[in-house]
């Protein structure tokens, strides 16, 4: 790739070369223009090529994740594995929150 991007910036200052002689601009100015566009193209393409490969070597770490409690709705478990401890655990929850919710809307109702 190192070779591609020296040619690639000879060949535009070349062609900056020949512009500037064709213009009949002095040999000095036509020279030195040649060799900052040569210069020039070579420094972008190689900052821009550093970039794209540090980007796509780039891999962030993954990140620590706290273990995940499952989730029980109405007494059933999501996994065929629960302990029956849990479930009965969320059937007495969600029969006491019951009688909570029918107070709530008997006294909103009167």
């Amino acid at each position: 790739m190192q070779s591609v991007l020296i040619q690639l910036s000879a060949l535009s200052g070349l062609l900056m070369f020949l512009q500037m002689a064709w213009t009949q601009a002095p040999l000095e100015q036509a020279l030195l223009q040649g060799a900052g566009t040569g210069l020039a193209v070579y420094l972008v393409a190689i900052v821009g090529l550093t970039l794209v490969r540090h980007i796509l070597t780039y891999t962030p770490e993954p990140e620590a994740e706290a273990p995940k409690e499952k989730v029980e709705i109405d007494g059933a478990s999501s996994s065929p594995s629960a302990s029956p401890d849990r479930s009965d655990k969320a059937s007495d929850a969600a029969g006491q929150r019951a009688p909570a919710r029918s107070a709530r809307e008997t006294a909103v109702a009167s």
